[in-house]
Parts: C-alpha cells; sequence; structure tokens
C-alpha cells in the first residue's frame, strides 16, 4: 500500500511539473506575442503613442489592478487591431472602424 501511495505521488510530483513547464512555455509565447506587437506599432511610426500608452497602463496599475488589466486590455486590444492585417489576418470591410473604437478605448 505504501508503495502506491509513493507512486501516486510521485506521479502527482511530475504532472505538477509537466504543467509548470507547460505554462512557462506559454507565458513566453505570449511575450513574445506582445514583444512582436509592440515593435510593429513602433515600426510603424507611432513610438510617441506606444509610450504614452504604456505610461497610462504604467499609472492605471498604480491605482488598481483592475484599472490596470483594463487599460492594458484595451492596449492589446487596439495592437491587434492596427497591426498589418497582412501580417494578422486578411483585410474585411469596417477594419478601420474595429481600429479607430480600439484607439479609443486606449485613450481613454
Amino acid at each position: 500500500m505504501l508503495i502506491a501511495l509513493y507512486a501516486m505521488l510521485e506521479a502527482r510530483r511530475r504532472a505538477t511539473e509537466d504543467l509548470h513547464a507547460v505554462r512557462v512555455v506559454a507565458l513566453a509565447a505570449g511575450r513574445s506575442v506582445i514583444e512582436g506587437d509592440l515593435r510593429a506599432m513602433a515600426g510603424e511610426g507611432r513610438p510617441g503613442l506606444l509610450f504614452d500608452t504604456l505610461l497610462a497602463v504604467d499609472r492605471a496599475y498604480t491605482g488598481s489592478v483592475r484599472s490596470g488589466e483594463e487599460a492594458l486590455d484595451a492596449l492589446i486590444g487596439f495592437l491587434r487591431a492596427a497591426l498589418p492585417a497582412e501580417t494578422v489576418r486578411n483585410v474585411h470591410r469596417g477594419e478601420g472602424a474595429r481600429t479607430r473604437a480600439a484607439y479609443l478605448a486606449v485613450r481613454e
């Protein structure tokens, strides 16, 4: 019985380690995507907007975590809408309207 219990605990430990490794990989992939978005935005000639918005996100986090998360979500939405269409998706009618709406959400 002790051997079975040990085997179960060992399997749980390995599963926890595997889950942690997967989470680390997912976080690294997410960071890579965000860095790519930021490089694309800076490459479009709008580094001032990017840095101003990052400062606003930082100030929002200083106020509260919830407002910081909302500001960061608005920035991510804008970055997704503003990235060149050929690198993210095909161009669709109304793309400009989504970009403007995302931009306005960021500016709020």
